[in-house]
């Protein structure tokens, strides 16, 4: 949930956000990846894995449109 956070923090920020940010908020999420693909919020509640791969994908997809990195 963080780190959806930080993504739209950093889209609001436009160009004052640095490259170096956008980095490690995908290290963060790519190193947290699951081996079968999904992400987890938190261990705690049944629908971890749900979340937490919609808030990662979100994420993943803020990035994309900030770096016009969307095909039509």
């Amino acid at each position: 949930y963080g780190v959806y956070h930080a993504a739209e923090t950093l889209v609001f920020l436009g160009e004052e956000a640095s490259e170096k940010n956008w980095q490690r908020l995908l290290e963060l999420i790519l190193d947290n990846q699951e081996k079968e693909g999904s992400w987890w919020d938190t261990i705690c509640y049944e629908y971890g894995d749900k979340w937490g791969t919609g808030f990662a994908l979100l994420c993943l997809e803020r990035y994309m449109t900030a770096h016009d990195l969307w095909e039509e």
